[in-house]
């Protein structure tokens, strides 16, 4: 990046709930936008957010797993959340979400590289996640990152079973 434009990654907190639950709204508001319906979107997913966020950052600080903010110049731009490492010695990658403006710009990338460090310092092999399997575009970040496609499900989003993928990630020890 440019100039005195700097891109960094920190730990995110209980105080940061509120930080990553706007990021967390504007994103998907965005990218699910026609994948999942507008009343979720516009409504109930704000209003769950704001109540879910405060209580799995405190899980997270008791030890379930951990959550990094990517600010740009000192400004929040995205957040991805992890929980330890599973029986599988494998990372769940709870949620990556970078704001709209800012995709496209390395942010999604570099969270993944800390994620991925922070994975390997707590002896995982791997990680995974779930992507709608109508989001082209997060599924085209993945596998330019290295992912592969490793199953399908379905999953309950605003009260609709929604399809999809799990994908995953190998960590080289």
């Amino acid at each position: 990046m440019a100039g005195d434009i700097k891109l960094t990654v920190r730990l995110a907190g209980q105080t940061d709930a509120q930080i990553i639950s706007n990021i967390h709204v504007r994103s998907r508001s965005s990218a699910y936008r026609g994948q999942l319906p507008d009343n979720y979107l516009d409504s109930q997913m704000p209003a769950e957010s704001l109540t879910f966020w405060p209580d799995r950052i405190a899980g997270l600080e008791a030890g379930d797993g951990i959550s990094f903010i990517a600010e740009l110049s000192n400004k929040p731009v995205g957040f991805i959340c992890l929980e330890c490492p599973d029986s599988d010695r494998s990372c769940f990658v709870d949620n990556l979400h970078t704001l709209p403006e800012h995709r496209g710009c390395g942010v999604g990338g570099l969270l993944l590289n800390v994620a991925s460090k922070w994975a390997i310092s707590c002896s995982a092999i791997q990680m995974h996640l779930l992507v709608l399997a109508t989001n082209e575009p997060a599924i085209r970040f993945y596998k330019s990152h290295g992912w592969n496609i490793a199953g399908f499900e379905y999953m309950t989003i605003g009260g609709e079973f929604i399809a999809a993928l799990r994908l995953e990630s190998s960590l080289y020890l």
